[in-house]
């Protein structure tokens, strides 16, 4: 029986390079400025059992830099109304048998997880967790 490998590159097209180069410092002023805008026009709140999960999973997350030698930094931002996870680490290994777990509720409880390498150093795991909600402008207004 042979040995399986499927490999397969996907550059950047060049339709794509021609978007990232045709976007002005003016739209992405205006982009910016819509979302200052929606923040500043709604009203948010906690989720109520954000904090809780937050606070599990920050725990979780620490365990993970403790064993792979990494750092860890847990933002709850209430002007931006994010709140996030980061991790710098050379490497994680997520075993069956010690974190698997913590990637399966990361992956259920998050919002978003993204891995940059780093050329300068350490891996970067930003994680975002849905914290806040915007109140709907019908309800604030009935």
């Amino acid at each position: 029986m042979e040995n399986y490998v499927y490999e397969k590159e996907y550059p950047m097209g060049k339709e794509l390079d021609d978007v990232i180069n045709s976007v002005s410092a003016e739209d992405v002023l205006e982009l910016l400025a819509r979302q200052r805008r929606f923040m500043q026009e709604h009203t948010y709140t906690v989720i109520p059992e954000a904090q809780q999960i937050f606070e599990e999973l920050v725990q979780d997350c620490d365990q993970l830099a403790k064993a792979f030698y990494g750092k860890i930094r847990a933002t709850i931002n209430y002007s931006s109304f994010i709140a996030k996870i980061e991790l710098w680490c050379d490497y994680l290994a997520f075993d069956p048998n010690e974190f698997m777990y913590v990637l399966q509720k990361l992956s259920f409880l998050s919002s978003s997880i993204q891995l940059t390498p780093l050329t300068t150093g350490p891996m970067h795991i930003e994680i975002e967790m849905p914290y806040f909600t915007a109140i709907p402008k019908e309800v604030e207004q009935g």
